[in-house]
């Protein structure tokens, strides 16, 4: 008899509700298909249907809960779904934010991560970082701001129309940005500088500032400079122009003495100049997280030790967002 009555007093106690909840989360992400044709220099040319390398497919978990009077606690886990190299893990961690910011620990961007990203156009598939295809000159046209690490992130709260980011990462790694956005009427404007040292790597100084005005026409600017066993500078211009539905953009982008394979000392005949220079349309369908893309870019590189590349690479695709 006294067992049957403990019997139903823990059934009774796990069919109660808990004090603790579970998060509730969401699911987001997009899937970015394109068909990518590469004109080598060489002769040769190479058709590829694959993941967009200028804004890869990914899926997404994010979620938040109060925990405490003015303090939410949140989730974020990202993952990078690729059809040739599998599954990678690009954001896996915990937040605390509140008036004084938001703390974050765990895989996620370094404070630099982005910094030099401020086209305004929304036109994805021209200028530096984006889908190379089976160019060699993508070797010799870096981006710059850091990357993904496991580590400890701190946004502060915004001050005017800045805010302060600060990052520490594995192998110590430090990074530190200021970015700024706002609306002065006839333009709204996004940018941010940021200082990244890797530990016993290089340092690096990067920054970018981009504008949409009033009209429609957008500017941008970006550039960097890497030292200390890495060596490289860039800079990057884009002009582009949205209309309803639409948007085109232009891009330039140049860069020097960088290095292949990121060891000045054991590739230092390979280094080389690399130039790009793109033209992209976007349209993104009504009523619908659908857009369809078209860029093309002719990427080349001047090597020091003599010889050169110059590829032209064009993308057609769509990115459907979930």
């Amino acid at each position: 008899m006294h067992k049957k009555a403990l019997t139903v007093a823990i059934a009774g106690a796990l069919a109660a509700p808990m004090a603790a909840q579970a998060v509730d989360f969401t699911v987001s992400g997009h899937v970015n298909r394109a068909i990518v044709f590469t004109d080598q220099n060489t002769g040769g040319s190479v058709t590829q249907n694959k993941d967009n390398g200028s804004s890869g497919t990914r899926v997404r978990f994010t979620g938040s809960s109060e925990t405490m009077s003015g303090i939410t606690a949140g989730v974020n886990m990202e993952l990078g779904v690729n059809s040739a190299s599998g599954v990678s893990v690009r954001h896996s961690n915990v937040s605390f934010g509140g008036e004084f910011g938001t703390l974050k620990l765990g895989h996620t961007g370094e404070a630099a991560d982005g910094v030099t990203y401020n086209d305004k156009s929304g036109v994805f598939g021209i200028g530096h970082g984006q889908e190379t295809g089976m160019s060699e000159a993508k070797n010799w046209t870096p981006g710059m701001g850091g990357s993904r690490k496991a580590g400890i992130h701190f946004s502060s709260a915004s001050f005017g129309p800045a805010q302060l980011h600060l990052s520490g990462a594995d192998d110590d790694r430090f990074s530190a940005k200021v970015t700024f956005s706002g609306d002065a009427g006839v333009a709204s404007y996004g940018g941010g500088v940021a200082f990244l040292d890797t530990g016993d790597g290089y340092q690096e100084v990067a920054g970018g500032l981009g504008l949409k005005l009033s009209s429609g026409v957008t500017f941008s600017m970006a550039g960097g400079s890497r030292s200390s066993g890495d060596e490289a500078t860039f800079v990057q211009s884009t002009v582009g122009y949205v209309f309803g539905n639409n948007a085109v953009g232009v891009s330039w982008y140049g860069s020097s003495d960088v290095t292949y394979g990121g060891d000045t000392e054991m590739y230092d005949g390979m280094m080389a100049d690399g130039q790009a220079i793109g033209l992209g349309v976007k349209h993104t369908m009504p009523k619908s997280a659908v857009e369809i893309i078209a860029a093309v870019q002719q990427y080349s590189a001047d090597l020091h030790g003599g010889g050169e590349v110059d590829d032209t690479v064009a993308v057609i695709g769509a990115r459907v967002k979930f």
